[in-house]
């Protein structure tokens, strides 16, 4: 089975296959560099010799949502596990983009208008966050955040705050009754009031691609 007749499906679910098992595999007892790096070589080797213009390109998106899927949970996670998923959306750039490695990354990213991972998942949680508040579903999320209320006083209603759970642990700020407000909070009002989910996401994704 083929992309568009010239992409074998085979060749792209098994390089998917291959940055999973490579970067996460327990029986692998390599350095996370060393698989990173043999991941990196082996997808850039493959999907060049094999795909080419907009196969090329839908390849490198499918496996980008793999990425991408359920990634909120991450937020919080290590340095490290970011790292690893960094390191594959960096060799998906080189891929799509079929630059040398002495192309800086952040050129490439800024190219294609991706963001870098620790930026993709925060901005999955905001997305998420702005999509429970507009439609107040599903109501097991939307029952865990509420906007934030002071007596006689109403400039936190003009920012659109959330209130913030006090969480004693790392895994009680990472759940989404304690991120998601204090993300949320950090957003400029403008974006928080977009008119429409499309609106929203457009301006979040300026604002964090122009933020350090």
């Amino acid at each position: 089975m083929t992309l568009n007749g010239h992409f074998p499906l085979k060749s792209l679910f098994g390089s998917a296959w291959v940055c999973l098992f490579w970067l996460y595999g327990k029986t692998v007892r390599k350095p996370v560099e060393v698989r990173c790096k043999f991941y990196a070589d082996f997808l850039w080797g493959s999907l060049k010799r094999e795909g080419q213009g907009e196969n090329l390109q839908l390849a490198a998106a499918l496996i980008q949502s793999r990425l991408d899927y359920s990634n909120s949970a991450l937020y919080g996670t290590s340095t490290s596990n970011i790292r690893k998923l960094q390191v594959v959306q960096n060799a998906l750039s080189r891929i799509i983009t079929c630059s040398s490695r002495s192309v800086p990354t952040s050129q490439l990213l800024s190219n294609l208008d991706w963001l870098y991972i620790h930026k993709r998942i925060i901005f999955k949680v905001v997305t998420l966050t702005y999509k429970v508040l507009t439609t107040q579903q599903p109501a097991y999320l939307h029952n865990l955040i509420s906007y934030h209320q002071r007596s006689r006083s109403l400039r936190s209603s003009r920012q659109s705050l959330l209130q913030v759970p006090r969480a004693t642990t790392d895994f009680g700020r990472r759940a989404f009754s304690s991120a998601a407000p204090q993300i949320w909070n950090h957003i400029r009002t403008a974006i928080k009031v977009s008119p429409s989910l499309d609106s929203f996401k457009r301006h979040l994704k300026t604002h964090y691609f122009t933020s350090p």
